[in-house]
């Protein structure tokens, strides 16, 4: 793995991190915003298949703190940072808001964009017609936790039981739920 920080136009600096040494160009999009990468694990599962490039975003984790934080700067520096791997065309993966990061990239520059992976995303429907159902599901599966639920949503619970209801609210989120 190579690290290095790559200073862009408006004279930001962005924390890169370049590993394997597969054909395919990738840039990983960590979730957030406010996050830093979280994507070694995937880019490690893909090395021989992908030459990976992950990045924190600016403003979070090793990257500088230097403004705009806007959507519009967001994919510029996408965009200087697959013209800093010096390929033409990419795949961008992105996880969570960087799968929203991704999916705009791709629609921004789609000549610079060879494929999107995109990794548990909040959606691309504007009025989010899907969340009532969603809600509905998990609520189905929840039992009698969803006072517990609201308790961690508070922050009202500690230690052990902060960490119970952190782990049944975010694996709620992987249940494998039938239609209906």
């Amino acid at each position: 793995m190579h690290e290095q920080h790559v200073t862009l136009t408006d004279g930001a600096r962005l924390w890169v991190a370049r590993s394997g040494h597969g054909p395919t160009p990738l840039l990983l999009c960590h979730g957030g915003p406010g996050w830093w990468d979280t994507l070694q694990e995937p880019a490690d599962l893909l090395t021989d298949h992908a030459t990976s490039w992950r990045w924190d975003q600016r403003g979070c984790g090793r990257s500088s703190h230097h403004g705009p934080y806007t959507i519009r700067r967001y994919l510029t520096d996408l965009d200087e940072l697959r013209h800093h791997t010096g390929h033409d065309t990419i795949t961008v993966l992105g996880h969570s808001w960087g799968a929203q990061l991704a999916l705009r990239y791709v629609l921004a520059y789609p000549n610079h964009a060879k494929a999107l992976i995109y990794v548990s995303g909040n959606g691309i429907d504007p009025v989010d017609t899907w969340r009532p159902e969603h809600q509905q599901r998990r609520t189905k599966h929840l039992g009698t936790i969803p006072d517990q639920r609201t308790a961690y949503r508070r922050g009202e619970l500690t230690g052990p039981q902060a960490r119970e209801a952190a782990i049944t609210e975010w694996s709620l989120d992987y249940l494998k739920c039938s239609p209906g």
